[in-house]
Formats: structure tokens, C-alpha cells, sequence
């Protein structure tokens, strides 16, 4: 029963999103990460802006975002190459890290959004995932 909920879910492209976390720069790709959510809601807007979404913990993900305090948000419009990303960013930790950007290539599928952004923490990157949607 899990198997196939798994699989199902796996279908959906929207309203699910990829978060990708910042990391230090210097970093190889293949050890960058992000993850799959499928809910994420709004909390306030005033004094600052605050969402919620939910992490299973140990996760590179959730490390890097503790440690690092960037994050990016990717809302997937319904196309196939979206399920597959999705499908890619899905996976969690079995026995290891898992490599989500390990099939992508950096300036096609993604760019590093830089430190020039970051002015309180020069020495990180984000991740940005390309043509996704909006």
C-alpha cells in the first residue's frame, strides 16, 4: 500500500514544489541538496514574511538550511520534466545522501545564485533550478 501511494503521489507536478538549500560555496554539485514538499502554507506576512512546510529530519536538506539560513522555493507547473525532477528530488535517505542534482547540469538545469545577494553570509550559494515554472 505504500508502494503505490508512493507512486501516485509521485504523479502529481503541481501543486508540488522543490526546495533546494544554500551551501558553501566551493561545494560540488553532487553535493548540493533539495527535496520534494507537496504542502506549504503561509503563516504571516507582518512584521516579516513566514511560511511552513515540513522536513523529515536527518536530511541534508534540513542541515544545510539550519546551518546556512537560505533557502529556494520552486512551484512546478504540469510537465513531464517536472514529474521527473520531482520524482528525482523525492527519493529521502535510505542507506546515504541521496545526489538529487546529480543528473543536472549547472547554467541548463540550474544556476548558483551568489554571495553578492547574501551580503550576511558571503561564503554561500543557492542552488536555483531553471525552467520549472513560475
Amino acid at each position: 500500500m505504500s508502494q503505490a501511494f508512493r507512486q501516485v503521489m509521485r504523479t502529481l507536478s503541481y501543486p508540488t514544489m522543490i526546495v533546494t538549500s544554500a551551501i558553501p560555496k566551493g561545494t560540488k554539485p553532487l553535493d548540493f541538496h533539495g527535496l520534494t514538499i507537496s504542502s506549504m502554507t503561509s503563516l504571516s506576512i507582518n512584521p516579516k514574511p513566514l511560511i511552513q512546510f515540513n522536513i523529515k529530519t536527518p536530511s541534508g536538506t534540513s542541515a544545510n538550511i539550519k546551518k546556512n539560513k537560505f533557502f529556494a522555493i520552486h512551484f512546478l507547473e504540469p510537465k513531464e520534466t517536472n514529474i521527473n525532477l520531482a520524482k528525482q528530488f523525492s527519493r529521502g535517505i535510505k542507506d546515504k545522501m541521496t545526489r538529487p542534482f546529480s543528473s543536472l547540469i549547472e547554467n541548463k538545469d540550474y544556476i548558483c545564485y551568489g554571495s553578492v545577494s547574501f551580503s550576511s553570509r558571503p561564503n554561500i550559494q543557492l542552488p536555483i533550478l531553471k525552467n520549472t515554472g513560475k
